[in-house]
């Protein structure tokens, strides 16, 4: 048997197997929100299964809650005001504070 032959025989037992099924794209369940009292961007990308791109656009539509900044690179959410955007109750365009009082 020649390599050409052989070849043309792993080709058919290849074909003789069984197909694999089909990959199914299952989302992740949502992660539950911390008992603290504020909660970072990963938390909420985590609990709501969105992007951060998504976030950002409803953030600014007033979809989402304004987030309160601790500092120059750092903002968090409250998590009362998240869990109403969860649970559907968050009113839109509702103003947070974007700074905590010192």
């Amino acid at each position: 048997m020649n390599e050409r032959e052989g070849r043309t025989m792993q080709k058919q037992e290849r074909k003789n197997q069984p197909k694999k099924k089909p990959r199914v794209y299952r989302r992740p369940e949502p992660a539950p929100l911390p008992s603290s009292e504020l909660v970072a961007l990963s938390q909420i990308l985590a609990a709501m299964n969105i992007a951060a791109s998504t976030w950002w656009q409803g953030v600014k539509a007033g979809k989402f809650p304004k987030p309160v900044k601790l500092g120059p690179r750092c903002v968090r959410w409250r998590t009362e005001h998240i869990r109403q955007v969860c649970a559907g109750t968050w009113q839109t365009g509702r103003g947070t504070p974007t700074s905590l009082p010192l």
